[in-house]
C-alpha cells in the first residue's frame, strides 16, 4: 500500500492546487474552493472541469469530505 504522503507529492499541477486549498482550509463550500482555485491558478478552467479534478482527488482518497447543506450552501470539510 502506497503512503498518502507519497501520493500527495505526485499530484499533478491543477489537482495539487485544489489539494493544497482543501488541506489549508478545513471547512469551505464547494463554491469557495473553486473561487480560491481561480485566484491561485493561472489556468482558468470551467467549474465542470474543476469538479472533474476534485472528484478524482476524492476517488484517490487524498481528499475526504463531509457533505452537508447549511443555509442552502453545500459545505465541504476535510476529514
Amino acid at each position: 500500500k502506497v503512503k498518502p504522503k507519497i501520493i500527495a507529492e505526485k499530484v499533478p499541477g491543477l489537482e495539487k492546487i485544489i489539494f493544497e486549498i482543501v488541506k489549508q482550509n478545513k471547512k469551505l463550500s464547494y463554491g469557495e474552493i473553486y473561487k480560491k482555485f481561480l485566484e491561485k491558478s493561472e489556468d482558468k478552467i470551467s467549474e465542470r472541469t474543476f469538479r472533474k479534478y476534485f472528484q478524482h482527488l476524492q476517488s484517490t482518497g487524498l481528499i475526504k469530505t463531509n457533505k452537508r447543506k447549511i443555509g442552502g450552501r453545500r459545505i465541504i470539510s476535510k476529514t
